[in-house]
């Protein structure tokens, strides 16, 4: 579908199926030697960003919404973090790229094309975000301590982790805050706090 999707949009059969192949595998290996830069095509870099996103994502999850199961992508706590952080990042450096005098189409496109991308570890290039200010360069490098989801071709960290360490420092905070509480889990499962 992607190779279909990005030689409508212009490019070679020979490119889109290299690049296609790549991009879900987050390689990140494309035939031309600028990246996805140097096609110089919006509607490529969009398609592109669509399959980058799926790549990172958990791919049973995905097979469990493709069967019919669309509540479970609604439900599942690591898809969600992975898209909030796609949304925060995208729009702090859409921001930064926006300050820095470059049009909001283009700086959304092109921060959203080099967060998914740094995000899922596929490493395409839409632009060179060298040239970019620091503080956009920071939220991409903070980037790369995250990762792709579990089940997933990306690599890093993965995001579900970061969910796990965010909650379970949470819990440890309510109990150091709090010692005495008793959680709701405690008081409707029927076990008691000792005293």
């Amino acid at each position: 579908m992607q190779v279909a999707a990005l030689w409508l949009a212009g490019m070679s059969l020979f490119d889109a199926a290299c690049n296609s192949m790549a991009t879900l595998a987050a390689g990140g290996f494309s035939p031309h030697p600028l990246s996805i830069a140097g096609y110089q095509s919006p509607a490529i870099e969009w398609i592109v960003i669509v399959f980058m996103f799926a790549g990172g994502a958990n791919f049973a999850l995905q097979y469990r919404v493709a069967q019919g199961h669309g509540r479970a992508l609604l439900n599942d706590e690591e898809i969600r973090a992975y898209v909030g952080v796609i949304i925060v990042s995208t729009v702090v450096v859409a921001a930064f790229l926006t300050a820095a005098g470059l049009a909001t189409g283009d700086a959304i496109r092109h921060g959203l094309f080099q967060v998914v991308s740094i995000l899922t570890t596929t490493g395409f290039a839409s632009v060179d975000f060298n040239l970019w200010s620091d503080q956009a360069k920071i939220v991409l490098l903070g980037l790369m301590f995250i990762g792709g989801c579990a089940g997933s071709a990306a690599g890093g960290p993965k995001v579900v982790r970061h969910v796990l360490m965010a909650r379970f420092t949470f819990r440890e905070l309510r109990r150091t805050l709090h010692p005495r509480a008793t959680s709701r889990s405690n008081s409707e499962g029927g076990s008691s706090p000792k005293k």
